[in-house]
């Protein structure tokens, strides 16, 4: 799958920042570190998860109430700069998470050069269905409400697809 492209590109740049220049990011040894314990959040999030699942779910009828949500795994990055660890977050949790587990990773940057070479970088990664960069200006707004705001939007977003699927499946 083109998602596995972001371990290639975190490869890369240690390489290039091992061997060329050196550069402000994790890197592999802390990515690992940083991978271990998203690991483990992974697991007990998929552990509370089936916790809560109804062994014997009662099927629904159309006409009653939307779909409930997929369960969700949200992480939030402080400070994209190039992108390294929003794609060591994406591609460590994608490789760990089941199929009944939804995950975004939310990556907030005040430069927009950074960001821009973020984007790329996430873009180039395949990840970018579960990278969120999100531009903040600490002069206009709080980090918490930004994240806040971004994070109901894509909820609203989901809920109003799952909605319409639901709806075209009824209708089939």
């Amino acid at each position: 799958p083109r998602w596995r492209c972001g371990r290639a590109i975190l490869r890369s740049i240690d390489v290039y920042c091992l061997g060329k220049r050196w550069m402000y990011h994790v890197g592999a040894e802390k990515g690992g570190v940083v991978a271990d314990f998203l690991n483990r959040a992974v697991d007990a999030a998929v552990a509370k998860m089936e916790m809560r699942s109804d062994p014997n779910p009662k099927p629904q009828s159309s006409q009653s109430q939307p779909p409930p949500r997929k369960p969700r795994f949200v992480c939030a990055e402080l400070g994209t700069y190039c992108g390294y660890s929003a794609v060591l977050l994406a591609a460590t949790i994608k490789e760990r998470v089941p199929p009944g587990l939804d995950f975004r990773v939310y990556s907030t940057e005040i430069d927009a050069d950074h960001l821009e070479v973020a984007r790329r970088i996430v873009s180039l990664s395949g990840l970018d269905d579960h990278v969120t960069l999100i531009q903040f200006d600490p002069s206009k707004s709080r980090l918490s409400d930004a994240l806040r705001e971004r994070i109901a939007a894509d909820e609203e977003d989901a809920s109003a697809a799952a909605a319409e699927s639901a709806s075209a499946s009824s209708v089939d």
